[in-house]
């Protein structure tokens, strides 16, 4: 086990980048420690690939990094990304780019809306409806009233009922776009 300071001379390069890398997480500390085997092991996972890491004959040297290598700490249960190499957390991201670019795409040319605004049109169209259909036996209470028989308040009611609803469903169709009927 060593030091931040004496892994950083083992691998060439400064405290201050071994430091930078232990609090991004890609170097693990066991103890406060660093683990050589350990350390050069996540390094290399977690390496950009269009990036070289410079290694020094003195890393190559090093008689504490021997064939026996000691697997990491599991720390994919804290973060999905976490066991990833950078080649495959580039690739999630760049697909999540791309589907957000498509669904950009797509609302700006129409083919979809937000949900909270098919929400409120569908809670408005269904309102008016009910208002409608409600009021209906206070506008007709009068014509029926003067009809000699029952079949004809019937018709009457039956006619005014599928008057709304052939409005409602016109109204639907415009609001979205499909055809009524």
């Amino acid at each position: 086990m060593l030091t931040q300071s004496e892994f950083a001379r083992v691998i060439g390069k400064t405290p201050q980048y071994v430091h930078k890398l232990v609090k991004k997480g890609r170097i693990p500390l066991q103890g406060g420690r660093i683990d050589p085997d350990i350390a050069l092991a996540a390094l290399k996972r977690s390496a950009d690939p269009a990036r070289s890491m410079a290694t020094t004959p003195r890393t190559a040297a090093l008689p504490l990094l021997a064939a026996d290598t000691v697997e990491p700490p599991e720390v994919a249960a804290l973060d999905p990304s976490a066991g990833m190499s950078y080649t495959e957390a580039r690739t999630l991201r760049e697909q999540y780019h791309a589907k957000r670019a498509e669904l950009e795409f797509k609302e700006k040319i129409g083919e979809l809306i937000a949900q909270e605004q098919v929400r409120h049109q569908v809670f408005t169209l269904f309102r008016e409806l009910r208002d409608k259909l409600l009021h209906l036996p206070t506008r007709l209470a009068a014509s029926l009233v003067g009809l000699a028989s029952e079949r004809e308040a019937l018709v009457t009611l039956e006619d005014a009922l599928s008057q709304e609803l052939a409005e409602f469903a016109e109204k639907l169709a415009e609001g979205f776009g499909t055809d009524a009927g």
